[in-house]
């Protein structure tokens, strides 16, 4: 069975029509576990009202606030299936969305789709994520990938993902320093068990004011322009330092390729603060710029 983790927090614009594209999907077996963090609007009577004709719904309502990230932790571990797909309250899924991931897992841990924009009335604002990240290619192997990850961004939406039950024992908690959990997920995942993907659109990935990620700029990403400042600004990307240190002591079954990939990542980080460790991260970011802009 998938289970399906969706966490809700003052969502009651948008919520009834992400519940229902979500209970008309073309596979039908699940359970959807909402944990909602003490919305004061009428978010829970919403989702009550839908529940009470569907019994595939789990309604969990927080006391008190605990942050986006803590509630997702807490919708994850009330899920019961060996898949768990990750939502949020305010998307909108295509009708394949879970059938197309589960198709595309394989033997992998994650498996990710991609997504394209709406407003807040949704209307196509005519960009996906995959462009605006500058996602250009999907490489085979899972190290080639983790260089975009771990030197770029992250193209792979969070809300667009399933992942395997097992996969969260080495995953939570969350790192403490980590802001968003599909970053961590997806960095993770390249170290561990591996990630599938696909360009197909699944979400439609709504953008308005009150995005716990902020409302995004439909922009292309500058290659370029991050390249420099990557490597000017010392205390960029300052959580993927703490990535490599987190998956080092999560995991005790690293390869020697995977270990001198984190290794000569936490190389390029620690040379950030001098003139000759920047000028020798440029060449590095020059003779990887293929693997860490995903272009050919």
């Amino acid at each position: 069975m998938i289970s399906i983790a969706m966490t809700t927090f003052n969502g009651e614009k948008y919520i009834k029509e992400q519940l229902y594209s979500i209970l008309n999907q073309t596979i039908h077996d699940f359970e959807l576990v909402i944990c909602d963090d003490a919305s004061s609007d009428n978010t829970i009577k919403i989702i009550q009202e839908i529940a009470n004709h569907d019994k595939r719904i789990r309604l969990y309502v927080n006391p008190q606030n605990i942050g986006f990230k803590n509630n997702f932790e807490q919708a994850i571990n009330l899920c019961k299936g060996e898949y768990i797909a990750l939502s949020d309250q305010d998307d909108i899924w295509k009708p394949n969305h879970l059938e197309l991931l589960f198709n595309i897992i394989g033997n992998k841990m994650l498996a990710c789709g991609n997504s394209l924009f709406i407003d807040e009335k949704n209307n196509i604002l005519d960009m996906t994520l995959s462009h605006q990240e500058a996602l250009d290619y999907f490489p085979d192997d899972d190290i080639e990938r983790a260089y975009s990850l771990i030197f770029f961004r992250n193209p792979f939406q969070g809300a667009s993902m399933l992942i395997k039950k097992e996969f969260f024992k080495k995953a939570l908690p969350i790192p403490e320093k980590f802001k968003f959990h599909d970053s961590w997920f997806a960095i993770l995942s390249c170290f561990y068990g591996g990630l599938n993907y696909t360009q197909e659109v699944i979400t439609h990935y709504r953008q308005h004011s009150n995005n716990v990620t902020g409302n995004r700029k439909c922009q292309r990403k500058s290659r370029l322009k991050h390249m420099i400042v990557s490597i000017i600004y010392p205390n960029f990307f300052q959580e993927r330092i703490y990535a490599l240190q987190s998956i080092k002591n999560r995991i005790n079954t690293l390869t020697n390729r995977q270990l001198h990939f984190l290794n000569k990542a936490e190389v390029f980080f620690s040379r950030k603060k001098t003139i000759k460790g920047k000028i020798a991260n440029f060449f590095f970011s020059i003779y990887h710029f293929k693997k860490i802009y995903s272009c050919k």
